[in-house]
C-alpha cells in the first residue's frame, strides 16, 4: 500500500531505473475508487509514452477498460474532477480534449492492445474504424480508430470531435501532450490518501530551515535526499527529532525533499 501512496504524496518524485524521475503535484491528482480497482486523474499534460513511464513508476499503469461500467464510472468522475478542456487538446483528434488510457498499437500496427508491458490483458481490436474486436473484449470506439498520420495511443474524449462524442475513444498521435489516468490494483484507503495530502513544509518558501509538519510523518532518524528540479541530488541527511533540515547551503531555486523509508517527497522553494 505504501507504495501506491506515492502517488497522493506532496510531490511524487520517484526513480524507476534510469528513466527520468517523474514529478506530479498531488494537488493534480484525483483519487478515486471503482469496484476493487483504484485510480487516480492526473491532470498534467505528458505525451502517451511519459505518461506510461510514470504509472509505472508509480507501480500502476495507465487505465484499462474493460466494461460499460467502468467506462461510465470513469467518465462520470473525468466529468467533476475540473478539468480545463483547453490545457489536454489532441490537434489531430478532431481538435478535442482527451486523456490518456493504457491502449495502443505501438508494436504492431492495428493490433490494438491493453499495455503489455505494465500488466494488460491483451489485444482487444484488430484493424482500423471497420476493424473487429478480439476476444469479446469491451471497446468504446468513436467510428474510430483511423490512423490518421500514423496515430497509435488510445485517448478518451472529454467532449466531440468530428467522428464521435464525449466518452467515445479515439486514436491520436502518441506524442501529443495530454492528462492520464493510472490504474492501481487493490483499493487504498482515501482517509489515508488525505492524510498524506495534509502533509507540508515550513516555512515554504524558505532561507536557512524547513519543518516538517505532520503528526505521523517522517520518523526520527529516517534517511532524506534533496534533489533539485533537474532530479540531480543535492544534499543528503537523517532527519532530526525536531523534524527540522538545514537547507542554508542551497542556492535559490526550487527543490524536492525525499524521506528514503516512507518515500513522502515535498517541494519546496529556497530564497
Amino acid at each position: 500500500m505504501k507504495k501506491n501512496l506515492l502517488l497522493f504524496s506532496s510531490i511524487c518524485l520517484i526513480t524507476f531505473g534510469t528513466a527520468a524521475q517523474c514529478f506530479v503535484n498531488p494537488a493534480n491528482v484525483l483519487p478515486f475508487n471503482i469496484g476493487n480497482k483504484t485510480y487516480g486523474v492526473v491532470k498534467e499534460a505528458k505525451t502517451w509514452t511519459a505518461a506510461r513511464a510514470c504509472a509505472v513508476q508509480f507501480t500502476g499503469k495507465l487505465a484499462i477498460v474493460e466494461s460499460q461500467r467502468e467506462q461510465d464510472s470513469i467518465f462520470a468522475i473525468l466529468n467533476r474532477s475540473g478539468i480545463i478542456l483547453g490545457n489536454t487538446v489532441a490537434p489531430d483528434g478532431g481538435g478535442a480534449s482527451y486523456v490518456w488510457l493504457g491502449g495502443n498499437d505501438k508494436t504492431t500496427e492495428g493490433n490494438w492492445v491493453w499495455d503489455s508491458y505494465t500488466g494488460g490483458t491483451g489485444q482487444f481490436w484488430m484493424g482500423a474504424r471497420t476493424g473487429s474486436v478480439v476476444g469479446g473484449l469491451y471497446n468504446n470506439w468513436g467510428n474510430e480508430p483511423d490512423n490518421f498520420n500514423n496515430q497509435d495511443a488510445v485517448g478518451i474524449a472529454l467532449n466531440s470531435w468530428p467522428f464521435g462524442v464525449a466518452g467515445e475513444w479515439n486514436d491520436v498521435d502518441e506524442t501529443n501532450t495530454l492528462y492520464f489516468i493510472v490504474e492501481y490494483p487493490g483499493t487504498v484507503g482515501l482517509d489515508e490518501v488525505m492524510r498524506i495530502k495534509a502533509i507540508t513544509l515550513s516555512p515554504n518558501p524558505t532561507q536557512d530551515k524547513l519543518s516538517l509538519n505532520c503528526d505521523n510523518c517522517g520518523n526520527r532518524n529516517e534517511a532524506f535526499q534533496i534533489f533539485d528540479i533537474q532530479g540531480r541530488l543535492m544534499q543528503d541527511g537523517v532527519l532530526n527529532a525536531e523534524k527540522i533540515v538545514d537547507v542554508s547551503t542551497l542556492n535559490k531555486g526550487s527543490y524536492f525533499i525525499q524521506f528514503v523509508d516512507s518515500g513522502l517527497s515535498l517541494k519546496f522553494q529556497k530564497d
